[in-house]
């Protein structure tokens, strides 16, 4: 894949691949050329994450503008560069740019990074959502993982 579109416009994560192209026509070839690439291994892509974005849609759909801000909150928490007031405050304003696009693309992968900085931080302005946030995943995945415990939806 880098041979077809360069190393600046490939990233892998675990088994996930995210490819910058110029055109829709040419984010199809590559997603044929990741067909055919997977299938001499006897795999095939997931038709349900293969997608091909303009750049506006991919930058809703990554949430580039909340991750860049909540990276920038991570460093000060890691070097203690401000305050825990002053940290509250940023993780709160970070959270209503969020959820501007709350559901949409890599939605609960945001909520997980505001959930850890808010504990971190001991921001309690999430603490009436949290309830409601967790059960709608569970009932949305069947399970969840918290603090070391894996919680189940019952089948009744």
């Amino acid at each position: 894949m880098v041979k077809l579109v360069g190393r600046e416009a490939y990233v892998r994560w675990m088994d996930d691949h995210v490819i910058g192209v110029n055109s829709e026509a040419q984010g199809l070839r590559v997603l044929a050329a990741m067909q055919d690439s997977l299938a001499s291994l006897y795999l095939t892509p997931n038709a349900k994450k293969s997608l091909v974005l303009s750049l506006a849609e991919a930058k809703i759909h990554f949430h580039l503008d909340t991750n860049a801000d909540l990276d920038g909150l991570e460093s000060k928490v890691a070097t203690r560069a401000a305050r825990r007031v002053a940290l509250v405050r940023e993780l709160t304003r970070a959270w209503r740019l969020a959820l501007q696009n709350e559901g949409k693309g890599q939605w609960e992968q945001i909520q997980s990074r505001i959930y850890r900085l808010a504990g971190i931080t001991k921001a309690r302005f999430l603490r009436r959502r949290a309830i409601s946030d967790l059960l709608f995943l569970v009932s949305r995945r069947g399970s969840a993982v918290i603090c070391g415990a894996r919680v189940r939806r019952r089948n009744t």
